[in-house]
Order: C-alpha cells, then sequence, then structure tokens
C-alpha cells in the first residue's frame, strides 16, 4: 500500500518541465476570503471549488464557509457540513462524475490569525487524512493571516510513483483578477459568520491553591513575647518604628537579662526621744502590759 510522503519540486524543476502552476481567484472571492480572516479574531477555516484549468491554471470558482468550532490555535470543520455542501453542490451539476478528476473541492483554507502563515504539523497530518480518505487529483492548501501573508502549497497526485501518493509544489503564486465592481459583502458575511463559526470553550487548567504563609509582624510585638508601650517608653526601645531592625538584641549580650531600675533604699533618721516623752510612752507600755498603775 502506497503512503503519503510529503516531496517538494523545486521551482527550478517545474520551469525545466515547462509547467509553473498557479492559483487564480476573482476579486470577489478574494475580498470575501480576506473579510473571513479580518472579521473573525480566532483560526477559522473554509472550503473552495477549485477547477483545473489545464495545464498549468488552477482557477477558483466559489468559497465556502462551513459551520465548525475554532480557537485561537485549531479550527474543526464540521463532517456533516461538508458532507451536505458535497450534496448540494452535485444537485446544482456543479459536482459530476465525470469531472471530479479537474473539478471539486479541493481547496482547504484556513487562518492563522497574526501567527505566520507557516505550516504546522497539525496542518500537515489534516492533508494526510484529506488525501488518503478523498483520494482527490490535486489539493490546494492555503494558509493566510491578518497581515496578508500567506502560504500555498499545491498537491499532486503522482501516479507514475510507487513510493508516495503526491508531490508537492510550495508557493504556488496566487493570481487575483482586476477588480469589476462588485458590491461589498461585508455585512451578508458577518451574518454567515454568526450561523457557522462557534467559539469553543476550552476549559482552564485546574490550578491548586496554595494557601499563603502569614508573615509575622514586629511592629508592637516579636515572636516570642509583646512589649506595651510602657516598657518602650521606660527602656528606650521604639517598637513602633517600621525601619527598626526586627531581630536586632536590644540588649546587646544575648544572654544578658533586661536592664532593671536600681532597687530603692529607703534611709530613716533615727532621733532621740525627749525624757519626758519616753517616761510617758513607757509607763503606757507597762500599764497595757501588766495592767498595773505607773510608778511616777
Amino acid at each position: 500500500m502506497r503512503t503519503l510522503k510529503e516531496m517538494a519540486i523545486k521551482t527550478e524543476i517545474g520551469n525545466s518541465l515547462k509547467w509553473s502552476p498557479k492559483v487564480v481567484i476573482d476579486h470577489k472571492l478574494n475580498r470575501k476570503m480576506e473579510l473571513i480572516i479580518d472579521l473573525i479574531d480566532t483560526e477559522v477555516g473554509w472550503y473552495g471549488l477549485v477547477e483545473w484549468q489545464k495545464p498549468d491554471i488552477f482557477k477558483v470558482k466559489d468559497i465556502y464557509l462551513l459551520k465548525q468550532e475554532v480557537t485561537g490555535i485549531f479550527t474543526e470543520i464540521d463532517a456533516m457540513a461538508l458532507c451536505d455542501l458535497e450534496d448540494e453542490l452535485e444537485k446544482k451539476g456543479l459536482l459530476k462524475d465525470e469531472n471530479l478528476d479537474t473539478t471539486g473541492l479541493y481547496l482547504w483554507g484556513h487562518s492563522h490569525v497574526n501567527m505566520s502563515p507557516t505550516p504546522s504539523g497539525t496542518d500537515t497530518d489534516t492533508m494526510k487524512k484529506i488525501c488518503e480518505r478523498s483520494k482527490p487529483p490535486f489539493f490546494i492548501r492555503l494558509i493566510q493571516n491578518k497581515k496578508g501573508d500567506r502560504t500555498v502549497t499545491l498537491y499532486i497526485e503522482d501516479k507514475n510513483s510507487l513510493v508516495q501518493n503526491y508531490a508537492l509544489i510550495y508557493d504556488v503564486p496566487w493570481v487575483e483578477t482586476e477588480d469589476l465592481g462588485e458590491e461589498d459583502i461585508r455585512e451578508s458575511l458577518e451574518i454567515e459568520i454568526k450561523e457557522k463559526v462557534a467559539t469553543k470553550y476550552v476549559a482552564p487548567a485546574k490550578v491548586s491553591k496554595i494557601k499563603p504563609i502569614e508573615t509575622p509582624s514586629y511592629t508592637t510585638s516579636t515572636m516570642l513575647m509583646d512589649y506595651d508601650d510602657t516598657y518602650a517608653n521606660t527602656y528606650g526601645y521604639d517598637y513602633a518604628d517600621p525601619y527598626a531592625d526586627p531581630y536586632a538584641d536590644p540588649y546587646g549580650d544575648p544572654y544578658d537579662v533586661p536592664p532593671c531600675e536600681p532597687p530603692k533604699v529607703i534611709t530613716t533618721e533615727v532621733k532621740k526621744a525627749d525624757p519626758e516623752v519616753r517616761k510617758i510612752a513607757l509607763n503606757t507600755f507597762n500599764k497595757r502590759r501588766f495592767g498595773l498603775p505607773s510608778r511616777q
């Protein structure tokens, strides 16, 4: 079974083979595509009906905005919406079995918003799925951003190779026809975007909440003991100073005791009592002690 393997065909080889493909699109369709990119701030995708006007012109006949879910980094087009579009085009006679080798929904475009239009790994995987599922004769991948930067890659079925199904041609020219004065389609396109483009909700990653450790305050207290204003005023330590070093030792020596006031010494002056007063006091004492009249 052959597998899809990307192989770039250099421009020099294409010129030497006298085959230089290009994609041609009318101004009105190109303007519609630019408005899709401009009006949507996420990625968004669309399909295009392309006719291979041999030998080297791939003409974009129309582009279709389909129902899809989008985020800032990817777009996912609804598969049933794409099937319904194919059925509708078949009923209109735009897709016939006899012309599927030259005409079909063979363009997938999407926006990279404000990022570079360089294809990502997801873009490459998507193209592999498209080619392996529907096996188109050719397919165009278009990536464009809001600045107008774009990359166009053409996948061509390689029937002669036993190694890969498709060869790739990078940087295919994107040619816009002249403006023929078509009316502005912005208003109708805005209505279509509201109906078909839905932003997909992505649940935020769960982050465990860690309770912060409270920082101790050293303005009026320490980790071990409290100091009131009386103590601070008495010994001259201003614990309310926000610029004071909370770890500084207020006593100097960590093994010293807090300073204290010197003990108060009470001194009493002893005076000799008057002889008469002494005699009266002694008689009063004896009278109370022995219950006898005192001697005069």
